[in-house]
This record gives C-alpha cells, sequence and structure tokens, in this order.
C-alpha cells in the first residue's frame, strides 16, 4: 500500500502544529507558576511564560513531527526535526524588531505556530520504513 506523499506532509504537519501548541501551553503554565514562585517582581510571570511559549513551541514542533512520521513507519533523526523547530523560532524572534513584526502580534503568533513544523519538514526528511 501506497501511501500519498502529500498525505504524510500534511499528517506531519498536523502533528507538529499538535505537539507545538500542547507544549507551548504547558510552557506557559510552567513559565508562570515560576515567576510567581520567584515572588513575581514586576512582570516576571509574564516573560517567563513568554519564555514558556517560545520553548515548548521550538520543542514541540520537533517531537510532534517525529512522533507523528516515527507512527508511519518512516525513519529519522529527532536531532534534525529539533534543529529545524529551534531554526524556526530563533530566527523569527531575531528578525522580529528589525522587521516590526513585534508589531503585528497575529502574524507574529501566526508565524511561530506554522513555520517551526514546516521548517521541520524540510530539514528532517524521512529516509523511508524502518525495517
Amino acid at each position: 500500500m501506497q501511501i500519498d506523499k502529500w498525505r504524510i506532509y500534511l499528517l506531519a504537519f498536523i502533528g507538529g502544529v499538535l505537539g507545538e501548541v500542547t507544549l507551548m501551553i504547558a510552557g506557559i503554565l510552567l513559565g508562570g507558576m515560576i515567576g510567581r514562585w520567584q515572588g513575581g517582581a514586576e512582570m516576571a510571570d509574564l516573560g517567563l511564560a513568554i519564555l514558556g511559549a517560545l520553548v515548548g513551541i521550538a520543542l514541540g514542533a520537533g517531537l510532534g513531527v517525529y512522533l507523528t512520521w516515527r507512527r508511519m513507519g518512516l525513519s529519522f533523526s529527532p536531532w534534525r526535526a529539533w534543529l529545524g523547530s529551534i531554526l524556526a523560532v530563533g530566527g523569527i524572534m531575531a528578525l522580529a524588531e528589525p522587521t516590526r513584526l513585534n508589531q503585528a502580534a497575529g502574524l507574529l503568533w501566526a508565524l511561530l505556530i506554522g513555520l517551526p513544523p514546516f521548517l521541520t519538514m524540510l530539514l528532517a526528511h524521512p529516509r523511508g520504513p524502518r525495517i
């Protein structure tokens, strides 16, 4: 049974988005709690919640794509998946200020949700079924 190539990529993208949203929510909650435990000085809970969201997006996109492709029987290195998502999040955040992307929060979050799974799929192309 031959699986369509586009279906594999679509399922991997959906798996990456689900993984990053799950870990993003966990990162927001954990970062906010750590900020409050530290006394909540000024806006520490907000800053740590945003940092937790970014780390959750970077780790979750790679993990979601990796687990989806592994479930389909395709093999590749999980490090390539995490490298792709970390490069995507780092690139978006590095370019947010010079391109004034941080002033358009909706576009910034859309890029943070959509680009890491896409770049992960490009860098972590599967080798084929495991035997």
